[in-house]
C-alpha cells in the first residue's frame, strides 16, 4: 500500500466508525494489511486476475472479517476479457490507450477470460448495508482501483442510490484518460463534486497518477453523513448542477470510445450547454468561421450548413459600413436604427446584435440544432481607405459567449485575383502590397485560432471536413459533398461546380501585375506565414 492510502485509511478508520470497506480491483494484497489494521468488521475484496486474486486470499489468512470475490466489476454481467500487463496493477477489461503514452515500454502479455459482474448484481451478493434501509444507513469506505471502470462503478452506485453509503471514497485521478472509454480526471472530480463529496486529502508526487481522498460534505454546509439519506430535496439549481457534471462526463466517455455514436455525442453535449445556460455554470458556445473574402469561405461554409443539425448564418458583422446603402430596412433592426431619427452608433447596434443573437441562440438550443456564424471580415479589413479600430466578430461574441473559431485562407495571389475579377477591390491604394499588407492585419487580429488553407481541402474535402466537424464539435456526415451545391448562400465569388476539386488553375496574371510580383516583401512575407511558395509558376503543395 502506498504511505498515502495507509495513512489515510488509519486515521479515518480512528476517527469514525465504519460497518464496511469495500475494495474493488484490490490485486494481490498490497493495501491490504492498512485494511486489516482498522477495526471494521466487514472488508469485502474483488480482483479479477485469478493468479492476484490467490495471492489475496493468502495474505488475508483466515481473518473472519474478510471476504474476497474473483471478479471483475463493470457495468455487465457475464463473460469479459482481462488485459494482462507488463504492469500487473495496471491490468484491466479495456485496451490501455492513454496509458501506453504515460508508460512507453508497456507491454501487452496476454489476456484471460474471466467473470463479470455489475454494481446491482454485487450489491446483493454481498448484502451490504442499503441507506434506504429502515435497519439503518450504515457507514462504508470505498477504495476503488477500477482501472478505466471508475466511472461506470460510481455511476451505477448513484444510480441505485447506494453512494451516499459511503462516507470516503480513495482513488486515482488520472490527468489524462489512460483506458479506452474512460473519462479525465477533472470530469470525474467534477461528478464527485457535484454529489457533495470534496478532496479532504491528496496525494501529487506522481501528477501522472494523483490519489484523491473524497469526504461526503467535506468542508461544506451540509449536514448529516454519508449514508444518511437527506432529510429536505436537493434544490433546482443543485439538480441542474449534477445533471451538468453527469453529461460533462458521458461526453468525455464517449468521445473516447471509438465504438460511441458522434451524434449521441454531440446531443449530450447540447443538453450540457442548455443545463449550463440554466445554472450560469458556463458561457455559451458558438462556432465561428473567419476569412477574407475570394478565398473559399462560402464553399466551406455550405460543406458545413450541409452537415446534420446545423444552423448557419452567412456574412455576419454587426458593424459593417457596406450593410446599409439604402434606407428601406424594414425587417432590419439595426438599419432602422441607423436611418432613424436618433441614430445611436456602434454601442446600440452591439447591443441590438447580441439581443437578436441570443434570440437565435436560443431558438437553435430548443431545436436541437449547432449555431454557426459566417464572419463578413471584408467589411473590416478590406474596405476603406484604413482598417477601422473596431472590435471583431470574436471580440464582439466574448462578452456573452464562448465562440471556438476557424480561419480559412488562400494563397494571397489567387484572391486577389479573383477581387480584381469581381471588381471587389474595395481599399486604396488596390495594390498587392496593400492586399497583403490588410491580411496580415487581419491574421494578427485572429492570432492563435485554427486555420485551414483552401487548396487543401479542395484536395482532400473528406479529410478536412472530418477535422472541422471535430474542432466544431459536430456530427461528421460524408453525405456533405452530394448536398453543399444545393445550399445557397450569400457571398459566393463566382464557383458553380457541384463537386470539391480538383484544384482549378490559376487565373491569368494581368500585365500591369507582373512588376508588382517582383520583390514584394509585404507578398513574400505573407507567402511564407500561410505556408505559400511566392512564385506564380510553383504548384501548390498540399499538406
Amino acid at each position: 500500500m502506498t504511505g498515502f492510502r495507509a495513512g489515510i485509511l488509519g486515521a479515518i478508520a480512528e476517527g469514525g466508525s465504519y460497518d464496511v470497506l469495500l475494495h474493488l480491483g484490490a490485486g494481490s494484497g498490497r493495501d491490504l494489511a492498512a485494511c486489516l489494521a482498522t477495526d471494521i468488521p466487514r472488508l469485502v475484496l474483488t480482483e479479477a486476475d485469478p493468479v492476484r486474486a490467490r495471492a489475496l486470499r493468502r495474505a488475508a489468512g483466515k481473518d473472519p472479517r474478510v471476504e474476497i470475490l474473483d471478479l471483475a466489476v463493470t457495468d455487465h454481467n457475464g463473460p469479459a476479457t482481462l488485459h494482462h500487463l507488463s504492469l500487473p496493477d495496471r491490468s484491466g477489461l479495456r485496451a490501455p490507450t492513454g496509458l501506453k503514452t504515460l508508460y512507453p515500454g508497456l507491454r501487452a502479455l496476454g489476456e484471460t477470460d474471466v467473470e463479470a459482474i455489475d454494481l446491482p448484481t454485487l450489491l446483493t451478493r454481498t448484502a451490504l448495508p442499503d441507506p434506504r434501509s429502515p435497519s439503518g444507513p450504515g457507514t462504508g469506505i470505498l477504495i476503488l482501483d477500477g482501472h478505466g471502470e471508475e466511472a461506470v462503478i460510481l455511476e451505477q452506485l448513484d444510480a441505485a442510490g447506494r453512494l451516499i453509503g459511503f462516507t470516503d471514497i480513495l482513488l486515482r485521478l488520472p490527468a489524462l484518460p489512460l483506458y479506452e472509454g474512460a473519462p479525465d480526471g477533472d470530469a470525474l472530480q467534477s461528478w464527485l463534486e457535484a454529489r457533495d463529496y470534496r478532496v479532504a486529502a491528496e496525494d501529487r508526487s506522481d501528477p501522472d497518477l494523483p490519489e484523491m481522498h473524497f469526504r461526503f460534505g467535506a468542508q461544506t454546509g451540509r449536514s448529516g453523513r454519508a449514508g444518511q439519506v437527506p432529510d429536505t430535496p436537493d434544490s433546482p439549481d443543485k439538480i441542474l448542477t449534477r445533471l451538468v457534471a453527469d453529461m460533462d462526463l458521458a461526453v468525455a466517455r464517449l468521445a473516447r470510445d471509438p465504438g460511441a455514436t458522434q451524434g449521441v455525442a454531440t446531443r449530450l453535449a447540447d443538453l450540457r450547454d442548455q443545463a449550463r445556460a440554466l445554472t450560469g455554470t458556463a458561457p455559451r458556445h458558438l462556432r465561428c468561421l473567419h476569412h477574407l473574402a475570394c478565398t473559399g469561405g462560402t464553399l466551406i461554409a455550405q460543406c458545413l450548413s450541409a452537415q446534420p443539425d446545423t444552423w448557419l448564418l452567412s456574412e455576419v458583422d454587426p458593424l459593417s459600413p457596406i450593410a446599409h446603402t439604402h434606407p428601406f430596412v424594414p425587417t432590419d433592426m439595426i438599419g432602422l436604427a441607423r436611418f432613424s431619427s436618433q441614430p445611436g452608433g456602434d454601442d446600440l447596434d452591439l447591443a441590438l446584435f447580441r439581443a437578436g443573437l441570443d434570440v437565435l441562440y436560443d431558438t437553435a438550443r430548443d431545436r436541437g440544432l449547432s449555431l454557426i456564424l459566417r464572419d463578413h471580415a471584408h467589411g473590416h479589413f478590406s474596405h476603406g481607405p484604413e482598417i477601422p479600430d473596431r472590435p471583431t466578430l470574436d471580440e464582439i461574441l466574448l462578452e456573452t459567449y464562448q465562440p471556438t473559431s476557424l480561419v480559412s485562407v488562400r494563397h494571397p495571389l489567387d484572391s486577389y485575383l479573383s477581387l480584381m475579377n469581381n471588381k471587389w477591390v474595395h481599399f486604396t491604394p488596390g495594390t498587392l502590397a496593400e492586399y497583403c499588407r490588410r491580411y496580415h492585419v487581419f491574421l494578427d487580429r485572429h492570432q492563435g485560432m485554427a486555420r485551414l488553407r483552401y487548396e487543401d481541402f479542395v484536395t482532400e474535402p473528406d479529410r478536412h471536413m472530418a477535422w472541422i466537424c471535430d474542432l466544431f464539435d459536430l456530427a461528421y456526415s460524408p453525405d456533405y459533398a452530394r448536398l453543399f451545391p444545393d445550399i445557397i448562400l450569400s457571398g459566393g465569388s463566382g464557383r458553380v461546380s457541384r463537386t470539391i476539386g480538383p484544384l482549378r488553375p490559376r487565373r491569368p496574371i494581368p500585365a500591369d501585375l507582373t512588376p508588382e510580383l517582383r520583390d514584394n516583401a509585404p507578398y513574400e512575407a505573407l507567402c511564407d506565414r500561410l505556408g505559400y511558395d511566392p512564385d506564380p509558376e510553383a504548384p501548390f503543395q498540399p499538406t
